[in-house]
């Protein structure tokens, strides 16, 4: 489960029913405005210029990151999907109108045993592949703290 507040929302998101976007009444009552239906998902980013009426997610599972226009919580459009290391554990999923950032670690079996990859990796919106990342960011351990000032 992953919880995020952006632009005066609240947002939700569980792993076995997907994301909710939801809002506090005057009258202190929660309201679901919208609902993402998906399931695997353990991460996401949500991004919006805040002068038109785009909306963008970015929800992420263990080999792949979907960014999607919610701009329309009715109709989502898949915009980019972006691959990862398998079987990767996401720490934090964020994005602007440029970048996707995706904090992970990932433990791959190599021929001298185990190695743990734990990485940053920035996308160029539209990239699809962690082999294109624009800047990948190596770290020494996993679950390293990276604060995004946007």
């Amino acid at each position: 489960m992953d919880i995020k507040m952006y632009l005066g929302d609240i947002y939700l998101l569980d792993g076995r029913k997907g994301l909710y976007r939801m809002d506090i009444t005057i009258h202190q009552q929660l309201l679901i405005t919208g609902r993402y239906q998906g399931q695997g998902f353990t991460r996401f980013g949500v991004y919006s210029n805040n002068l038109d009426d785009a909306f963008e997610i970015a929800l992420a599972n263990s080999h792949s990151v979907y960014e999607i226009d919610w701009s329309r919580t009715s109709n989502p459009i898949l915009l980019t999907k972006y691959s990862l290391l398998p079987d990767s554990v996401i720490e934090q999923v964020a994005l602007n109108e440029d970048y996707l950032v995706v904090q992970s670690f990932t433990k791959v079996n190599t021929s001298s045993g185990f190695q743990q990859y734990n990485y940053t990796w920035v996308f160029n919106r539209g990239d699809r592949s962690y082999n294109r990342a624009f800047k990948v960011l190596n770290h020494d351990t996993m679950r390293t703290a990276i604060n995004l000032n946007r």
